[in-house]
């Protein structure tokens, strides 16, 4: 079927698959509390998992690749006129301390403060054909995923994947954990304290799926992305008995890449607090394309990313924490971040 431009400009989603081909969505049917047994549906709750209704299902589906989705779109439209509010570095100082304080006495060994930055745009559908543009130019290792509607919206190119259901049984994952730029001739295989940030992630998602089936993992590997690098560990779990979604994501999200280490609820509230500034929103949630009855879903973590509402826009960035992190370092990470994610986006 060929795209109503129009309505999926206003009102629409996209989710690209492993193999890089793309499913698009548009005129909104409703939305649920749980998954709909007889159709595709997107999965886009908040990062909190709060949101009462995160299920969205779609009258008109559309399965496209990326280059000729290039060629059929409208044409570029001028670039939006962002006004950016200032980068507040006070307030970054605050929640590093603030996080810091919580590592150095014991009671975790990881957190990933998030930090938004905020600015004003009109955000119509000339906005959106603008970012897609620049979004299905990128590498198809960068998952494209985007929902918009009412006003309200969120678009964006991962590398992270929380994980890829097949069949029930088989699950694939990852850890990506511990950033650097490309440029920098230290590799993070070498640095100390991006492979403990790393390990404690890895061993998070083990602990996590051990309770399901069998779970193995392979070597952990480099994955650029523009001008940063990750550390990135895949990891399989083949499960005992039949893997339910909504479980899978119960049991991984959010990952030490995200979050906090150790998980749990009284960790979980030390996350609430760190957030208390810097509303995440959609930021690192679980974004997933579900097929009926549940046997297969793809789910990704939703960073590098621009989510608006209204007129008002957010960028997210996150910096992982450990008791050997440096503030400096931190803030120039976060930096890095957040220009590599304008620069994705055509900005």
């Amino acid at each position: 079927m060929c795209c109503d431009w129009s309505h999926f400009l206003n009102s629409g989603t996209i989710f690209s698959l492993p193999t890089g081909e793309l499913w698009l969505a548009w005129e909104l049917k409703g939305q649920q509390s749980h998954a709909p047994a007889d159709q595709k549906a997107i999965y886009a709750p908040d990062f909190f998992l709060e949101e009462p209704l995160p299920w969205y299902t779609w009258v008109h589906w559309s399965k496209w690749d990326r280059e000729k989705l290039l060629r059929e779109l409208p044409p570029l439209p001028a670039q939006p006129e962002i006004s950016w509010d200032p980068i507040h570095k006070k307030a970054f100082h605050e929640t590093f301390h603030r996080s810091m304080e919580q590592i150095l006495a014991g009671k975790i060994q990881k957190a990933v403060p998030v930090l938004l930055r905020s600015g004003q745009a009109q955000m119509d559908s000339s906005a959106v054909l603008y970012f897609l543009h620049h979004l299905l130019t990128l590498p198809k290792e960068l998952r494209l995923f985007g929902l918009w509607h009412h006003g309200e919206g969120i678009l964006g190119a991962t590398p992270e994947v929380l994980f890829e259901l097949r069949n029930r049984t088989f699950l694939t994952t990852m850890a990506l954990a511990g950033t650097g730029e490309r440029t920098n001739v230290s590799s993070l295989l070498e640095s100390t304290k991006d492979q403990k940030e790393h390990n404690i992630v890895v061993e998070s998602i083990l602990q996590s799926l051990r309770q399901y089936g069998e779970v193995s993992c392979a070597k952990t590997e480099l994955f650029p992305f523009h001008s940063l690098e990750h550390l990135r560990t895949d990891i399989e779990l083949k499960g005992h008995q039949p893997l339910d979604f909504e479980k899978m994501v119960s049991a991984l999200h959010p990952t030490p890449a995200l979050g906090v280490f150790p998980k749990g609820s009284s960790n979980a509230s030390i996350l609430r607090n760190l957030s208390a500034g810097f509303p995440r929103r959609r930021f690192g949630a679980p974004f997933a394309l579900c097929w009926p009855g549940g046997s297969d879903a793809s789910c990704l973590v939703a960073i590098r990313n621009l989510q608006w509402s209204h007129n008002h826009l957010y960028l997210g960035s996150g910096y992982g924490l450990i008791r050997e992190s440096g503030e400096e370092q931190e803030w120039n990470e976060l930096l890095a971040k957040s220009q590599a994610v304008q620069v994705m986006l055509g900005l």
